[in-house]
């Protein structure tokens, strides 16, 4: 751990550097301007954010560049009667993989998968009209899972 003056938005690039030779990364939070902007509404949190030139909360930058350091992408389940699921796979595995992230039986009996991306989906408002719309494709245990993707695995 090293200590960066308030206000920096990056690491210091020595340790860049350094990070980069280990085959890791590495971003600059602040403590303390995370815990004035955590006790601010909404509003004021985003007008702080935007003047001190951070894009968005150090949690998110720090899970994303853990994401990134671990070659992970996301990728949903909803369905009726459950609650929608963010679920993270490793970049380049399959629907199948993917299935199996869900449940190994799901994975056992692994049929096809109904992808689109979730601003696909947003964008469409809904099932219904993505289906009528055409955008819902239907993928093999082969396909390779993107990040963002929604995924109704058939079984």
């Amino acid at each position: 751990m090293q200590y960066v003056d308030e206000g920096e938005g990056a690491p210091p690039a020595e340790l860049v550097e350094h990070a980069r030779r280990q085959g890791a990364g590495c971003i600059a939070v602040s403590a303390r301007i995370e815990a004035e902007l955590a006790e601010l509404p909404g509003g004021e949190a985003i007008e702080m954010r935007s003047e001190l030139g951070l894009a968005e909360p150090g949690l998110e930058r720090l899970v994303g560049a853990a994401y990134e350091l671990l070659d992970l992408v996301t990728f949903f389940t909803a369905h009726r009667g459950s609650e929608a699921r963010a679920r993270a796979l490793r970049r380049g595995l399959t629907a199948w993989d993917a299935a199996g992230r869900v449940h190994t039986d799901i994975q056992a009996g692994f049929v096809r998968a109904e992808v689109i991306g979730w601003r696909e989906l947003v964008d469409a408002g809904g099932y219904g009209p993505a289906r009528e719309g055409g955008l819902i494709r239907t993928e093999g245990r082969d396909y390779v899972v993107r990040d963002g993707d929604v995924i109704t695995i058939r079984h």
